[in-house]
């Protein structure tokens, strides 16, 4: 009888155990990213409200979807999507003093922290492809390096500038070391924004230097002899722009600056004066294996303010703007096909900013200054035809598309 009671209550706490530790595994496997990757968010639009300071979606109707209210002194400050469109990704301070990354569903409205540390870190920055493997590699700036982030092991890994063999690094990277670092530390200061290269073979980044940015191209990829190639410059100003997609690069230079002043070419020197090749222009990159070309430049003293690159690199989005004395006076939003094969399109006239492609190319969100507010529209990216999705009364910023959208 003894014998019988004793097995029984071995076999209870037994059970118990396994329920408890079952429950545990259902609870991280229903909060795991993968889990959630079949939620539907096709024409949903995720952004920023400035009024609030918090995240917001506006689904295929139009209609607000935001998340849970934020305490009081605590802002959301970016936002991405996830490349399977399930989560919206959130740089916030809801929860500690520094901005971390929080995972956002806005179906369910379930809303974790995926990050720590006490640095600063931004929205992620994954590569468009739709893959749960890309979930899991998202790009976050944050110390001013650069590391992959695992939304589902709550796991940041420093990438850039790449740390000594053997050195470990936690949540919050290690910062500039190694022989790599130094031809990182010849190049910029800190890393300010990076992007995955096509096919995730290498990495573009922006970094800040003493006077102005660089635009860096990080090869990941070894060479025959087994090494890693170190960082190139590909061009420097007083400020780039930087949009990368699997179809090439596009990048903006705002205030031509030499990228190394102490090694500029002889064809641009005149009697030992440096000549600037242009003040501003566009670099366009369709691959890796090609070197960046320079686009024509706009009429009458135009530029590129802002810019976008379709997801298959066959057309771009420009926020044109001219300077008038001391001031930057935007002008319109134009679509550019990069192989001259079709006339530019213009979509809309007025002060915009923040233009992004839909993962189709069909379509363009932006920021248009509509009396007081800073509102979001859509447009089809072949025709103009702007229509403003935001209520009116309130403005927002860095409007994106979710990438489940077709059509």
């Amino acid at each position: 009888m003894k014998d019988k009671f004793t097995r029984r209550t071995i076999l209870g706490i037994a059970a118990i155990v396994l329920l408890f530790l079952g429950w545990q595994w259902f609870d991280r496997w229903s909060q795991d990213p993968e889990n959630e990757s079949q939620v539907n968010t096709a024409g949903f639009i995720a952004a920023l409200d400035e009024s609030s300071k918090t995240a917001a979606v506006f689904d295929s109707n139009g209609n607000e979807v935001k998340p849970p209210a934020a305490p009081a002194g605590r802002e959301d400050r970016e936002v991405s999507w996830g490349p399977t469109g399930a989560h919206v990704f959130i740089s916030s301070n809801r929860e500690t003093e520094g901005f971390n990354v929080h995972r956002w569903n806005p179906v369910n409205g379930s809303l974790r922290a995926r990050s720590q540390g006490s640095r600063n870190q931004s929205a992620p920055s994954f590569y468009p492809d739709g893959s749960v493997e890309s979930l899991r590699e998202g790009l976050v700036v944050g110390g001013g390096t650069v590391q992959v982030f695992d939304p589902k092991k709550v796991r940041l890994q420093q990438i850039l500038p790449p740390l000594d063999k053997g050195r470990a690094t936690g949540d919050e990277g290690g910062g500039m070391v190694g022989s790599m670092s130094g031809a990182f530390a010849e190049i910029g200061s800190s890393f300010k924004e990076a992007e995955w290269g096509p096919e995730k073979k290498a990495i573009f980044a922006v970094m800040r230097r003493e006077r102005g940015e660089v635009l860096v191209l990080n090869a990941l990829e070894a060479d025959a002899q087994g090494r890693t190639p170190p960082p190139i410059p590909l061009a420097a100003a007083d400020r780039i722009l930087l949009d990368s997609q699997p179809g090439g690069m596009l990048a903006g230079v705002v205030g031509f600056q030499w990228p190394d002043p102490a090694a500029i070419p002889e064809q641009f020197l005149k009697d030992g004066v440096p000549q600037k090749p242009y003040e501003n222009s566009v670099l366009f990159m369709p691959s890796l294996d090609a070197p960046p070309q320079t686009l024509p430049p706009f009429p009458d003293g135009q530029f590129a303010a802002e810019l976008a690159l379709s997801p298959d690199g066959t057309r771009a989005a420009f926020v044109l703007a001219r300077k008038v004395d001391d001031t930057v006076e935007k002008l319109g939003l134009l679509i550019v096909s990069l192989d001259g094969s079709a006339p530019p399109v213009p979509i809309d006239r007025g002060v915009i900013s923040q233009p992004s492609f839909s993962p189709d190319g069909l379509r363009v969100v932006y920021i248009k200054a509509d009396g007081e507010d800073r509102a979001i529209f859509t447009s089809s990216a072949s025709s103009s035809s702007p229509r403003r999705v935001s209520p009116s009364g309130r403005s927002f910023r860095s409007p994106v598309f979710s990438p489940q959208t077709q059509g």
